[in-house]
């Protein structure tokens, strides 16, 4: 794509992305005492049960129940790698994930982009009274990076020392090592990348 290009798609999903994901938060830390109030009444409002593998989590669940903090791109706008190829990042922050809610949400995201489905079908897909299909993104192209728990990031950031300047590089070079595998691997080639995308705008 070339760099208007680019500007554009980038534009294009950041609006979808954020349609997944409410209002980012209003202070900083992602404590649950400091979501916005968009985003407590998304969980109120929103259930992920149709962005499960598993097809018996019911709206009702407290699984079910989701916040998600953040849903954007990630890094460069875009990552050339595995034959020149143009790849995009995306970073997914929360409360919690169901099997495959991640793996869905990409999905979601790039059918909306593409036209495959409406702009509003996340609204649809979690409306409590909704049980509806959801795309699935290929599996082996996700990785978690972190856990973190409240109470103990609020304690741990007391105690931070000047050297976690040197953490975050060396966190960072890991996260290039792993992004690099992924896209060399078989899963992210042109062929499997291709017949996930005709299988779904076919399905």
């Amino acid at each position: 794509h070339s760099e208007d290009e680019t500007i554009r798609i980038r534009q294009d999903l950041k609006t979808i992305l954020r349609s997944l994901s409410g209002d980012k938060l209003k202070v900083g830390g992602g404590f649950r005492f400091r979501r916005s109030p968009q985003q407590k009444e998304l969980r109120d409002g929103f259930r992920w049960h149709n962005f499960c593998d598993a097809r018996n989590v019911v709206p009702t669940d407290k699984a079910a129940q989701r916040s998600i903090d953040t849903f954007k791109i990630f890094g460069e706008d875009v990552v050339q790698k595995a034959g020149n190829r143009q790849f995009l990042r995306f970073r997914v922050c929360g409360d919690g994930f169901l099997v495959g809610q991640v793996e869905r949400m990409v999905a979601t995201a790039v059918c909306i982009f593409r036209g495959l489905l409406p702009k509003n079908f996340p609204n649809i897909a979690c409306d409590p009274a909704v049980i509806i299909e959801t795309p699935r993104a290929p599996a082996g192209l996700s990785f978690l990076v972190e856990c973190r728990y409240d109470w103990h990031s609020q304690k741990q950031s007391l105690l931070r020392s000047k050297g976690d300047g040197d953490l975050q590089r060396v966190k960072s070079d890991k996260l290039s090592e792993i992004s690099d595998a992924l896209l060399s691997s078989p899963v992210a080639s042109s062929e499997a990348i291709k017949s996930w995308i005709d299988d779904m705008e076919t399905s």
